[in-house]
């Protein structure tokens, strides 16, 4: 499991900060290998038993794991 780029832009007036995060994983649970890349709305659809779940555990985690080390995203 690998964290990959983000990229922030700066907000000036008026304007929202926008942030893009991706995460790649390889070999978790059902999930072989893919590129997750989150925008400010995500969905996971897909087909039962195909990953949709453990793809929001791992977003949520590496989530949960920044929040907690106090650094910002």
């Amino acid at each position: 499991m690998a964290v990959g780029r983000r990229i922030v832009r700066r907000r000036e007036a008026g304007e929202r900060k926008k942030i893009e995060l991706s995460i790649e994983a390889k070999d978790f649970g059902p999930i072989s290998g893919g590129k997750i890349t989150l925008k400010p709305l995500t969905l996971f659809i897909g087909p039962n038993n195909s990953g949709k779940s453990y793809a929001a555990m791992l977003v949520h985690s590496n989530f949960r794991r920044v929040s907690l080390s106090g650094n910002s995203i």
